[in-house]
């Protein structure tokens, strides 16, 4: 009796062994071993704790072996992570035991459980949570000749529009002429393309500010042709989009989205309500970048 029970206990503990080493297995498998890769120029490929079938004619049944684990088990096999979001397996704890979860490291610009929330501001997205960028004033991809205006202060050439860069050197910028009434500068950008806003910026040739300006509101044309130029609206109304308020440090940019991209080959802007400090005449100046995509 001593020998039966002896050998009992055995196979219980025989059975619960080969039950936790499975468990592990199921968990090295999925967690350990890297979710994809080569070695050798072959494919990983895990050990699997095996456990020989033991059987006799007192305990014919005694003992069936689960399935083997195959990497289809695993939580990250069915690629729930979208948009180059990257998978997983992980531990999770609960109620004294554990089951195997994904988890998804999301690319740049993308959020949520499995990366399908895209973080990016609506009226700044080209295409599926592409990022608007700058279409080449400041890197002067846009050529002097792309830029013209309605005038520039005194017709001297340290104002003219193609200072209207973002960040143009030494505080430079374009300057109005101080009779224009309704002052613009504009970009033709060759052919169509995707615009989402842009940057606004002031300048300042001394320190302190004695030649310079920047302006507190533009509005804004877009189209394709120069006679087809009509503004962005807001109540029927021509849209104002607040652009810099610091008249302290004019240097600040200020990022102006426009309620929607808008394709056009022509962008005119027209700045509003200056601060000015060009010799104490009225004259509204600007540097400015355009944001968007090319077609």
């Amino acid at each position: 009796m001593a020998s039966m029970l002896h050998l009992l206990i055995c196979c219980y503990h025989g059975h619960l062994l080969y039950q936790i080493m499975l468990t592990v297995n199921v968990f090295l498998l999925c967690t350990a071993i890297p979710w994809s890769g080569t070695v050798n120029h072959g494919t990983y490929r895990p050990r699997i704790f095996r456990r020989r079938e033991k059987r006799s004619a007192l305990f014919p049944n005694s003992f069936t072996p689960a399935p083997i684990p195959s990497r289809k088990t695993c939580p990250c096999s069915s690629s729930p992570c979208q948009n180059f979001g990257e998978c997983s397996n992980t531990r999770e704890v609960s109620g004294g035991s554990f089951e195997l979860v994904f988890h998804c490291t999301c690319a740049d610009d993308w959020s949520g459980e499995v990366c399908n929330v895209c973080d990016i501001e609506e009226t700044m997205l080209c295409d599926q949570c592409v990022a608007a960028s700058a279409l080449g004033m400041e890197d002067e991809s846009i050529s002097d000749s792309q830029i013209t205006a309605s005038d520039y202060l005194q017709f001297n050439p340290n104002w003219a529009p193609r200072f209207g860069r973002l960040n143009c050197p030494n505080g430079y910028l374009w300057l109005t002429n101080t009779d224009d009434p309704s002052p613009w500068i504009q970009v033709d950008f060759l052919s169509p393309v995707n615009i989402t806003g842009i940057i606004t910026q002031g300048g300042c040739v001394l320190d302190p500010c004695l030649f310079g300006g920047w302006v507190y509101y533009v509005h804004i044309q877009t189209g394709d042709s120069v006679n087809g130029l009509t503004y962005i609206l807001e109540n029927e109304s021509p849209k104002t989009f607040l652009a810099n308020i610091d008249a302290d440090h004019p240097n600040d940019q200020a990022v102006v989205p426009f309620p929607e991209t808008i394709e056009a080959q022509y962008l005119r802007i027209f700045p509003l309500f200056p601060y000015f400090a060009a010799g104490g005449m009225q004259s509204r100046g600007m540097r400015f970048e355009v944001l968007g995509c090319k077609t």
